[in-house]
């Protein structure tokens, strides 16, 4: 198939009116409890573009442990220091600790889910 001016046409959005609001942007940054350093330097990158008013940026946090057999990291009160300070930390029915790569599927969908019903 060939991508022709007719075609672009065909597959653009409506337009906007100056009365309907922007359009928002909610990103879900899948984290790992423990990387503190990974999540500041997120923020950073994420300062390029978070001028805009419509975009949001959230770390994704598991409230659980793979098979309950890990307790809380000890960097916890850090963690809770951190989402107070930022605002920017978001905890999901998820768990954490995945031996497999089910640890960023499980958390992506609890995040979907719930914004999804807070935020539709």
């Amino acid at each position: 198939a060939r991508w022709t001016d007719e075609s672009a046409r065909v597959a653009t959005l409506p337009e906007m009116s100056a009365r309907d609001p922007p359009p928002r942007v909610l990103l879900g940054v899948m984290s790992n409890p423990v990387k503190p350093a990974m999540r500041a330097q997120q923020r950073k990158w994420a300062g390029h573009f978070q001028h805009a008013a419509n975009v949001d940026v959230r770390f994704v946090l598991g409230t659980t442990f793979f098979n309950n057999t890990q307790r809380p990291p000890p960097e916890w009160d850090e963690l809770k220091a951190e989402e107070k300070e930022h605002k920017d930390i978001i905890f999901v029915e998820g768990r954490e600790k995945l031996p497999h790569v089910g640890v960023v599927t499980e958390k992506s969908a609890s995040f979907w889910l719930s914004r999804g019903a807070e935020s539709p």
